[in-house]
């Protein structure tokens, strides 16, 4: 909003006539100085000159304005400012004119009764958070002109239904139309090369992806990926029941199967090196106390990295981690509250913040000697009653000493164990079961030899005999 200097209401009194007599021959125009710029307002709009003599539209002043004008006090208007109509809730349609080359970052944030609007013929870009959380807004068709969608261009327009996407668009940013929870269909642009993170993250109601035309992008079956199909970009609330990634699938990017809560079971290849974030959260359903379907995860070894939430508020019960996997990250499998079973293999070494927090079915947890970072939070803790972190009761852990999960249990005050300790004992106590059981078994076939093996006496007296047999007879022949 533009603020007008104090020193305004100074001005001389000739000065003041001079502009009384403006306003008598014009419409409602004030014009200010601020050093070389020149700042004006119809009572509609904030208007500042460019230097190449055309007006842009720094703020709205009017509660309620359909439309914006090509022209104003002889300038042509050009440009939308950045924020310039943020949180203008009256606004409910908006025509901008083709004279308008430019709209600027987070230019209708907000305006959550604008339905409808219609975009300059000339627009190039749609630029970050033009239209983030209009959700009044149900349809959009982008002209030819435009090649790039911002970051967050259409961020929770819950009620957009329909968006036409022109050919001519190269790139969607991230978080471009991130839970847009109405849209059902979205067609690729055929020049289309890059998708950005969470792009089409959190679509519950989306039924396909259109790829026809576009040759860097293909969807199989509700899975939307790339030509080479080595990376997952996105999924079709259609995905339901047992998911098999395909061998070959390399990056599973951040929210790849948000949309697809009713998944309940997933095979993951050993191509896979890395899971991204939230690739299996949906957050609108976790921020309601609901799980997502998804019970049995079945990894391969070949992963290295599990992103920030990946999957956060899932119904899985038990995690058998690869001992190739090297960090999980930040709440990672927070909220999975039927989780009861997890076992972290040697060569782990990072676990992030909150990675674990609130898995209230989870009771013990082993750590390996390999993990060198544990965040705060990242076992033993759940929502208190306050809201707050609050220390699990009866949750014990299993750690070598002076390792990183020694110290986070002393430093949390969690009941803990030695893992080493209990090795050495276990060890102690096979060795000597061990020796009796030899010590046993050759103390039985001793006894199976003695009783078998014909006493020394009585060996003593069958030689005698023998011999005296032998006598006998080499007397009788004689």
């Amino acid at each position: 909003m533009m603020k007008m200097k104090t020193a305004i209401t100074k001005l001389l009194s000739a000065c003041t006539a001079m502009l009384t007599l403006a306003a008598a021959a014009s419409p409602v125009m004030s014009a200010f100085a601020s050093g070389a710029t020149d700042y004006l307002t119809d009572g509609n709009f904030y208007f500042e000159l460019k230097d190449d003599n055309t007006y842009v539209i720094t703020d709205c002043i009017a509660t309620v304005v359909s439309e914006i004008p090509e022209m104003s006090n002889g300038l042509v208007i050009s440009e939308i400012g950045d924020s310039a109509f943020i949180n203008c809730t009256g606004i409910t349609e908006m025509t901008i004119p083709d004279t308008v080359k430019t709209i600027g970052q987070n230019a209708f944030y907000g305006c959550t009764g604008l339905s409808t609007v219609r975009l300059p013929s000339k627009l190039t870009t749609i630029a970050d958070g033009t239209f983030t959380c209009c959700s009044s807004l149900t349809s959009v068709t982008v002209p030819d002109s435009v090649t790039t969608i911002g970051n967050d261009a259409f961020r929770q327009c819950d009620h957009l239904t329909e968006i036409d996407l022109p050919d001519t668009i190269t790139s969607i940013g991230e978080y471009a139309f991130y839970e847009c929870t109405s849209l059902r269909n979205i067609e690729l642009p055929d020049q289309l090369t890059n998708i950005g993170r969470m792009a089409f993250g959190e679509l519950l109601s989306l039924e396909s992806y259109d790829t026809q035309g576009c040759s860097a992008f293909t969807c199989e079956n509700n899975v939307l990926m790339n030509k080479d199909k080595n990376e997952i970009y996105a999924s079709t609330s259609a995905l339901a029941g047992d998911l098999i990634i395909p061998d070959g699938v390399r990056d599973i990017k951040a929210g790849a199967f948000s949309s697809s809560p009713m998944i309940e079971y997933v095979h993951i290849p050993s191509t896979v090196t890395t899971i991204d974030d939230g690739a299996f959260c949906n957050m609108l359903l976790n921020n309601n106390g609901n799980l997502t379907m998804l019970k049995n995860i079945d990894f391969s070894e070949g992963l290295t990295n599990i992103g920030e939430g990946a999957f956060r508020g899932t119904s899985v019960e038990t995690l058998s981690l690869p001992t190739t996997l090297k960090a999980v990250g930040i709440g990672a499998f927070e909220n999975c509250i039927n989780l009861k079973s997890v076992i972290l293999s040697e060569g782990v070494e990072s676990i992030g913040e909150d990675a674990f927090f609130n898995c209230t079915s989870l009771k013990r947890i082993t750590l390996p000697k390999s993990i060198k970072q544990i965040g705060e939070h990242a076992f033993g803790y759940d929502i208190g009653a306050d809201g707050d972190y609050s220390k699990m009761n009866g949750f014990k852990m299993s750690v070598f000493s002076a390792s990183a999960g020694a110290k986070y249990a002393k430093s949390n005050d969690i009941e803990y164990v030695r893992t080493d300790n209990l090795i050495k004992r276990t060890a102690f106590i096979v060795v000597a079961v061990g020796l009796v059981l030899a010590v046993l078994v050759f103390a039985v076939v001793l006894m199976r030899r003695s009783r078998k093996s014909p006493k020394l006496s009585e060996k003593i007296e069958a030689k005698k005999a023998k011999e005296k047999e032998e006598e006998d007879n080499y007397k009788s022949i004689i």
